[in-house]
């Protein structure tokens, strides 16, 4: 015979057996070799992993900052830049659009009665509070001024006979004119001041005139530190001047009778 011949009773193996089996013998063997390998740093698994670890950087998380509250800015009596026409149309000291017209609550302390005998002035005093006022898009206060013969004591500053500045404020030139004659005040003159639970009497030591119509916001800024707590017992009044154009603010200073 020329070419062998295969008997009918000889089993046939599939192709696909054949292919399988070589295929899991070739696995095998890479994975034993792989085994047998010694492992650098960046071939386990596990060191893989620890090795994203040690790279990865911290996300910082900043959590955004809330805008920092408006602080608003406390300037002396007057009336704004652009006011609402008072009466008279004479712009004074603060627009009275809030200012009261009965005594509050009193307390111990509270001035509810001013007199300075040199200039005939015999007047009641009421607590009032700050008006807030926008000008372009700037936020700050002026104090309310009352709308008849009497003087404004400043709600937040101190009370009679303590340390601290007790101030009042007061028209000169409208609703009653409290405070016309006051430029005219002489140093040393006396003032009384009485309080719901007894009287002060005190003694002019300062007189001020400074420019605030106009002026730039730092200068009415430091005129307004005449109105600021102080350490000794002082008592501050405010008010405008001249009659005619309020260009000015009269500031007067006195301390306790000795």
């Amino acid at each position: 015979m020329t070419r062998a011949t295969r008997s009918k009773d000889e089993p046939i193996v599939p192709l696909g057996l054949v292919l399988i089996t070589v295929g899991a013998i070739v696995v095998v063997a890479a994975m034993a070799i792989w085994l047998l390998l010694p492992l650098t740093a960046a071939t386990s698994l596990a060191e893989l992993l620890g090795l994203a670890e040690a790279n990865a950087q911290p996300v910082a998380v900043t959590k955004a900052a809330s805008a920092p509250p408006e602080k608003p800015i406390i300037l002396l009596p007057e009336t704004p830049l652009n006011p609402i026409p008072l009466r008279f149309d004479l712009p004074s000291e603060a627009s009275v659009a809030g200012a009261p017209t009965a005594l509050y609550t009193e307390q111990p302390g509270q001035p509810i009665h001013l007199q300075i005998p040199s200039l005939t002035i015999d007047a009641p005093v009421y607590e009032v509070g700050l008006e807030q006022i926008r000008q372009a898009n700037e936020l700050f206060f002026q104090w309310a001024v009352p709308t008849n013969y009497a003087a404004g004591w400043h709600g937040d500053s101190a009370l009679l006979g303590q340390p601290g500045n007790t101030v009042l404020n007061g028209h000169h030139n409208i609703h009653g004119q409290v405070f016309r004659d006051l430029v005219n005040i002489k140093i040393g003159a006396e003032m009384i001041v009485e309080a719901v639970d007894g009287r002060h009497q005190y003694r002019i030591i300062e007189k001020l005139l400074l420019a605030e119509r106009g002026q730039p916001l730092s200068v009415r800024q430091a005129n307004a530190r005449w109105i600021e707590p102080t350490d000794d017992e002082r008592i501050t009044i405010v008010t405008c001047w001249p009659a005619t154009g309020n260009s000015h603010r009269l500031v007067v200073v006195a301390l306790p009778w000795e």
